[in-house]
Parts: structure tokens; C-alpha cells; sequence
């Protein structure tokens, strides 16, 4: 019995040492060097859809999934921002741009590395957060396994104005949110 519980707390002060006492909580904390630079918050546009919300409900999902939560990923978010800015500039909505580059090209020019990542688009005329992420979740094409991907543990949110677009002659901005999801 002794020796059990001086197994217990060798093990403990080794965790500890290594992770601090954050090990403990019911909830796995990834602790890498990007978790440490990245920001707590994702950049918002005036009078449109805030980012933070999106990827709030989206850890939601993953939390009642059993998925462990993403963490805010610097990197990420600048490539992100670079995506929704190019296609509200070039007005394109795709995975792929007009010089058929997507992010995985702009993850390999920034020198991100992932073993597994993923994007997620969505142009819709809505400043609520919700409906992005409802869209993604009932995607059958894959959105939804992104947001739910096991593997993935960080992310970058960013959101632009897409522009103003006639609905039934009634003009309403458009906005884009980008989601892209990576493996450590």
C-alpha cells in the first residue's frame, strides 16, 4: 500500500513538473508553444459577424461531442484573415481562389505545419453568429467533420465584409467567415 501511493505521488510531482497543476482539470489543456503566443481573442470587423462568437459555439459543439476544445492558433488566424480578405477583395466564395490556390498553399508559405487541417467557409447575410456555424454543422460535404475533427486542436477565425449585394432589390451586406483548422 505504501509503495502504491509513493508510485501515485512520483508520478504526480513528474506530471506537475512537466504541465503544472493545469494536468489536473477535467479537461485536457494543449500545451505547445503555439498555445502559449496565441491570442485569446480573434480580430473583429465593425458591423459584421464577430469571430470570437463562431468559434465559441464551435468548441461548444466539439464539448458536447466529447471532442476536447480548440485552442485560439496566431498562425492560423493570419491565414484565416488572409483568406476572407482575398475574397472580399476579389469577390470569390470557393476553396480555391482564381489562381486555383487554396490554404494549404498559404500553410505551406507561412510554414505551418499540421499533420491533418482543414477550412471551413461561409458567405451569409447574417451578423448573428449562429447561422455559420448551423450551416457548417449540417454540411454533409465535410464542414462538419472539420469542426468535429478529433485530431484538430487549434484554429483561426476571421470574418470580412463580402460587399453589398442586391436581395429582391434590396440591398444587404454580405459577409464571410473563415475557419481553418489544424492538427499540433
Amino acid at each position: 500500500m505504501m509503495k502504491t501511493r509513493l508510485m501515485y505521488l512520483v508520478v504526480f510531482v513528474y506530471l506537475t513538473s512537466l504541465f503544472g497543476y493545469r494536468w489536473i482539470t477535467h479537461r485536457p489543456v494543449v500545451l505547445s508553444s503555439a498555445a502559449v503566443a496565441a491570442p485569446t481573442r480573434f480580430t473583429s470587423v465593425n458591423s459584421a459577424p464577430d469571430p470570437n462568437s463562431v468559434f465559441e459555439l464551435v468548441n461548444g459543439h466539439r464539448e458536447a461531442a466529447g471532442v476536447d476544445m480548440l485552442v485560439p492558433d496566431a498562425e492560423l488566424t493570419a491565414v484565416a484573415e488572409a483568406r476572407a480578405r482575398d475574397m472580399a477583395q476579389r469577390k470569390y466564395y470557393a476553396h480555391e481562389n482564381p489562381d486555383k490556390k487554396h490554404f494549404g498553399h498559404l500553410l505551406t508559405e507561412s510554414q505551418i505545419n499540421a499533420a491533418y487541417s482543414c477550412e471551413n467557409l461561409d458567405l451569409n447575410f447574417s451578423l448573428d453568429s449562429h447561422p455559420y456555424v448551423e450551416d457548417w454543422m449540417a454540411s454533409t460535404s465535410g464542414h462538419r467533420s472539420c469542426l468535429l475533427h478529433p485530431n484538430v486542436s487549434r484554429a483561426g477565425y476571421a470574418v470580412a465584409i463580402w460587399d453589398e449585394v442586391s436581395v429582391l432589390g434590396t440591398p444587404q451586406k454580405a459577409y464571410i467567415v473563415v475557419a481553418i483548422h489544424a492538427s499540433n
